[in-house]
């Protein structure tokens, strides 16, 4: 490059060798170079940081959530263990054809008397009258429709237990169904115990009623036979 020099009739010129030209331009991509080099750098660190960070957040999240199902477990646990109703839960197998049970409270091995290997084995084998009481359609209507079934107090009856029960079934997200049965033996028994007091005294009213208004000892005795007999029959 070249330039003149004021009215002198001088001119200024400066060189630069080839090898000089692109040395400075080599430079200037080193630097350059160097520059992206450190800004994808310092990007992918900072992208490394923000991933690392999410994941440790995501593991804390998973952490905390597998800790509170636990304690939801613990505390169902407990609470299923300490109830005072049975409580047996069934896995239907062979689309609703039979039942296996999936778990089995204290109260209700307490209740039917079965206390070992029950877990996996078909209801229809560990209580051999669930069919012929009706209480297995029931099983499989609630399976089927998801509502919740009641059946009222009946007389469960096998070789091996007989005694009066009331059950309450319903089906759970897992596609389990849940029964909650109590043992009523007792309460029946003492309603039966109420009726024949209450059919006895009815009887006894009506034999002393008889015996005031009866024109003969004839009439009084068929009215004590009478009510004698009923009590009998019930």
């Amino acid at each position: 490059s070249f330039a003149p020099v004021g009215n002198i009739g001088w001119t200024v010129f400066v060189g630069r060798d080839r090898r000089s030209i692109l040395l400075s331009g080599f430079i200037d991509d080193i630097q350059v170079t160097a520059i992206a080099f450190l800004l994808f750098l310092s990007s992918a660190s900072f992208l490394a940081y923000l991933r690392k960070q999410l994941t440790t957040q995501e593991i804390l999240g998973r952490l905390r959530v597998e800790k509170e199902l636990q304690a939801s477990e613990a505390r169902f646990r407990e609470l299923f263990d300490n109830m005072s109703s049975g409580v047996a839960v069934y896995k239907a197998i062979n689309d609703g054809e039979d039942f296996i049970i999936s778990d089995f409270n204290e109260a209700g091995q307490r209740i039917t008397h079965v206390y070992t290997d029950f877990i996996g084995k078909s209801v229809c084998e560990v209580f051999p009258g669930v069919k012929p009481s009706g209480l297995f359609e029931i099983f499989q209507q609630v399976w089927k429709t998801g509502k919740t079934g009641y059946y009222p107090s009946f007389l469960y009856a096998d070789d091996r237990l007989t005694f009066w029960v009331e059950n309450y079934i319903y089906k759970v997200p897992s596609g389990e169904i849940v029964a909650v049965f109590d043992d009523v033996t007792e309460h029946k028994q003492s309603e039966d115990r109420i009726m024949r007091q209450s059919r006895l005294l009815k009887s006894t009213n009506d034999v002393f009623s008889e015996t005031l208004t009866a024109d003969s000892e004839e009439a009084v005795a068929k009215t004590y036979r009478n009510s004698t007999r009923l009590n009998y029959i019930h």
